[in-house]
C-alpha cells in the first residue's frame, strides 16, 4: 500500500507539477564542464553534500513560487475591495437610510468570486444616508478579515449609522397680552414669528379681521376661540381661548332741581344695585360714593356727572350724563332786613337753613370784620344788634354759612345784608 502524502507534501507536489524551468544550453554546458573537472577529485561525501544542497535549493524555489502566487491572490482580493469602495463614491451621495441591509449588502456579500460587482450598486441599493460612502471605506479593514463573523461586521456598521431627521419648521403662535379681560375692553394679540403674507384673524364670534396684529373689543361675556390663518403657509395657528368677563351696568337716572323745603336738590341714583362699588363725580369737584346720592349745585350752569361701577369679577364700567342748573343758589338768603321792632322783617337768616335739610354754622361780621353774631340753630336768627346796640339804617353786614348736606358734602356760602328802616 503506497504511503500517503501529508498536507505540506501535497501542496509541494501540486506546485511542482504545475511549474517548469526554462532551458539555457550555454549555461548548462558551463555547469557540465565544471562538474567534469571536479567530480573526479572530490571525495564521495562532498558529492553527496552538494547533491543535497541542490535538492534543497530546488525545493525552496518551488515553495516560494507557490507561496508568491498565494500572496498575490490575497493582495488582489484586498485591491479588489478598495476598488469596490472607491467606485461606490461614483454614485450620487445618499441622504438617509431605509434599512441596514441595503447599506452593507454591496460590501458584505462575499462569495467564491469575492465582493459584489460595483455595477450592482445603484440608487435603490444605497440611499439616504449622510456619509454612507465614508462609512464603507472606513469599514473595509473589518470586511477583509475572514475570521470576523458577519454579525460582528453588521454590528460595527450599525454602531456608526446615523438617522438624519428632517428639519422641523417652527410655526407662528398667537400671543395675547391678557386672555382674561372684561367686556368692552380692547384685546390685542400678535404672532410669535413675523410672516410675509396676509394674516386673517378668526375672532371666535363669526367675525374675521385681516391685519398683522389683532385688535378687537368683545362686548358680550363668554369664551372665544381666537386663531389666525397664515396665507404664507396656508395653515391655521393653534387656537387660543379668550375669556371675556361681564361688565357692570353703569347707567343711572337724575331727577333735576327738585325743591325740598326751598332747597334745589338733584337726586341721582344707579339703575342697578348690589355691585361692589359705585363712584360718582358730580362735575363741580364733588366726589361721592353710594348707589344713590343727592346734591345741590350752587351756581347755574352745565355739569357732567359720571358713575363708575365695579363688579365682583373685577370689571368696571363708567357712564356719563349732563346736568343743567338754571338758577344760582345761595341758600335763598335775603339781601336786607329792618330790625326796628315793628314786627316786620325784624330778623335775618337764609331761608334754606330753616328747611332742616342741612347741618350748618352761620356767622355775621360788621364792616370792620368783627364777629357780631353766630348760630347753628335754624330758629335762632340775627336780630340786628351789634356790640349791644341795634343796627342803624344803612349798616352793612357780611355773612358766611358752612353747610353739610345728607351725603356729608360740605359747602360754603356767603354775601352781604343791609339794615333798612
Amino acid at each position: 500500500m503506497p504511503n500517503k502524502l501529508n498536507s505540506f507534501e501535497e501542496q509541494l507536489k501540486k506546485a511542482a507539477e504545475g511549474h517548469s524551468v526554462s532551458y539555457d544550453a550555454n549555461q548548462w554546458a558551463k555547469m557540465e564542464q565544471k562538474l567534469n573537472l571536479t567530480s573526479e577529485a572530490l571525495p564521495r561525501w562532498v558529492k553527496l553534500g552538494i547533491a543535497s544542497m541542490v535538492l534543497c535549493v530546488v525545493g525552496y524555489g518551488v515553495f516560494n513560487i507557490w507561496n508568491h502566487e498565494t500572496v498575490n491572490q490575497s493582495v488582489l482580493v484586498k485591491n479588489e475591495v478598495s476598488v469596490v469602495a472607491d467606485e461606490t463614491l461614483e454614485y450620487e451621495k445618499p441622504v438617509a437610510t431605509e434599512t441596514l441591509e441595503t447599506v452593507v449588502s454591496p460590501v458584505l456579500d462575499l462569495g467564491d468570486d469575492g465582493l459584489v460587482s460595483p455595477e450592482l450598486v445603484g440608487e435603490e441599493t444605497i440611499k439616504k444616508v449622510e456619509g454612507v460612502h465614508t462609512l464603507l471605506i472606513k469599514e473595509n479593514v473589518i470586511m477583509e478579515e475572514e475570521d470576523v463573523p458577519l454579525t460582528q461586521k453588521i454590528a460595527a456598521l450599525d454602531a456608526v449609522s446615523v438617522e438624519v431627521e428632517p428639519a422641523k419648521i417652527e410655526l407662528p403662535k398667537v400671543i395675547i397680552a391678557n386672555t382674561d379681560v372684561c367686556a368692552g375692553v380692547e384685546v390685542t394679540a400678535s404672532l410669535s414669528i413675523a410672516t410675509l403674507g396676509a394674516v386673517i384673524w378668526h375672532v371666535g364670534n363669526g367675525v374675521t379681521q385681516e391685519s398683522t396684529n389683532f385688535t378687537y373689543v368683545y362686548l358680550e361675556p363668554g369664551d372665544y376661540d381666537l386663531k389666525a390663518f397664515i396665507a404664507e403657509t396656508g395653515t391655521f395657528t393653534e387656537t387660543q381661548i379668550i375669556t371675556i368677563k361681564p361688565k357692570p351696568d353703569a347707567s343711572f337716572s337724575i331727577r333735576n332741581n327738585l325743591d325740598r323745603g326751598m332747597v334745589p336738590v338733584a337726586y341721582i341714583s344707579a339703575n342697578t344695585s348690589g355691585e361692589k362699588s359705585y363712584s360718582w363725580s358730580l362735575g363741580d369737584g364733588t366726589v361721592l360714593k353710594g348707589e344713590g346720592i343727592s346734591h345741590t349745585y350752587r351756581k347755574a350752569g352745565d355739569y357732567e356727572v359720571s358713575l363708575r361701577v365695579l363688579n365682583k369679577y373685577g370689571c368696571f364700567w363708567t357712564n356719563y350724563q349732563r346736568v343743567r342748573v338754571e338758577k344760582e343758589f345761595n341758600l335763598l338768603a335775603p339781601n336786607s332786613f329792618s330790625p326796628n321792632g315793628d314786627g316786620v322783617n325784624d330778623e335775618w337768616i337764609p331761608v334754606a337753613l330753616t328747611s332742616g335739610y342741612y347741618n350748618f354754622e352761620l356767622m355775621i361780621y360788621d364792616r370792620n370784620n368783627h364777629l357780631v353774631f353766630e348760630t347753628k340753630d335754624s330758629e335762632y336768627a340775627f336780630d340786628g344788634k351789634s356790640h349791644g346796640e341795634i343796627a342803624s339804617s344803612g349798616d352793612v353786614f357780611i355773612w358766611k354759612a358752612i353747610t353739610i348736606d345728607p351725603n356729608g358734602v360740605r359747602q360754603e356760602y356767603g354775601g352781604t345784608v343791609i339794615s333798612v328802616y
